[in-house]
């Protein structure tokens, strides 16, 4: 019981100090009531909600953000 633990490093140890995290401007939204109903209802029709969703995908540079992400193994 006394030994070392072995495992994961701390989240501090993992850092760069380098690596700044830059927060980004999102644009979606913001329905409340009716609107919010239709927004969904046309959200999850299966002709326009594929649309839908690339449309805000693309407004809010989800795509070049997934492109630009690196999942560490």
């Amino acid at each position: 019981m006394g030994g070392k633990v072995k495992g994961t490093p701390r989240a501090m140890a993992l850092v760069d100090a380098a690596t700044q995290y830059e927060p980004l401007v999102l644009r979606a939204p913001r329905l409340t009531g009716f609107p919010l109903r239709a927004f969904v209802w046309l959200h999850e029709s299966p002709l326009l909600g594929p649309l839908v969703t690339s449309v805000l995908k693309k407004q809010n540079n989800m795509t070049q953000m997934m492109q630009h992400t690196v999942i560490p193994e």
